[in-house]
């Protein structure tokens, strides 16, 4: 009796294996490698049109003598930051920088403004990078831009719902991946500076790629009344070769 009983067992135990499923979780197809140096402070200018005067803000563009809690209704950075990113065993560069932004929760009546956090991550053709940053040691007449080839950006405003909404560098990646599988045919977010003199000393003249700034516009206009401005040398530090 003991013979069937063990055979009754065993195909029990084959059909269980044959029907079981393994869960294997998809994986990011890019990852950051290297690191370069954290830039936390630019001095951010911006003219005034009716005022006729210029305003200087640290990390910010605003018209105004802002105020801390001004910084979010205004463009603005928290940190700046250059990394080597890989896709198919392809090295890219990246420039990676969070900012401040929110929201009016009674917007007719501006009332409660609602601060959130964004980290944009832009991915330059390593060709593209490698073309605009060599311009730094000239004086070019024109702004120098680079175009991301895939952007994306992740919000810490529903952070608390997790998963594809959580503010992690995890669905950063996820969201690069779906980008470098079917890539936009133009590009909408790029960085545009420009190397010059200012008070006798070589600056660099930059504009991060927020909402308000068009790539395709007029790249003297975007330089036109705003900026952030930094020494070359400072610059330089943060970029990777």
């Amino acid at each position: 009796m003991k013979t069937p009983i063990f055979l009754f067992v065993l195909l029990v135990s084959m059909v269980n294996n044959l029907n079981a499923q393994e869960r294997v979780n998809r994986k990011n197809e890019v990852s950051f490698d290297t690191y370069g140096k954290t830039l936390t402070k630019a001095t951010g200018w911006k003219y005034n049109f009716a005022l006729g005067r210029w305003y200087s803000n640290n990390n910010r563009l605003c018209d105004n003598d802002c105020s801390i809690f001004e910084a979010s209704h205004n463009e603005n950075f928290k940190w700046i930051q250059f990394r080597t990113i890989t896709h198919s065993n392809k090295k890219y560069y990246a420039m990676v920088f969070e900012y401040t932004a929110g929201y009016y929760r009674y917007p007719a009546i501006n009332q409660d403004w609602i601060s959130f956090n964004i980290t944009n991550c832009l991915v330059f053709d390593s060709a593209e990078y490698y073309n605009a940053i060599a311009k730094l040691d000239s004086l070019p007449e024109k702004a120098v831009q680079m175009f991301a080839m895939v952007y994306a950006e992740i919000k810490s405003n529903f952070d608390l719902l997790g998963g594809e909404d959580a503010y992690t560098e995890d669905v950063l990646f996820n969201k690069l991946t779906k980008q470098f599988q079917s890539p936009p045919e133009n590009s909408y977010a790029c960085l545009t500076f420009k190397p010059t003199m200012s008070e006798g000393k070589k600056v660099v003249h930059f504009i991060l790629p927020t909402h308000t700034v068009n790539c395709y516009e007029n790249v003297t206009k975007n330089l036109s009344n705003q900026y952030y401005e930094i020494d070359i040398e400072s610059f330089k530090r943060i970029l990777l070769k």
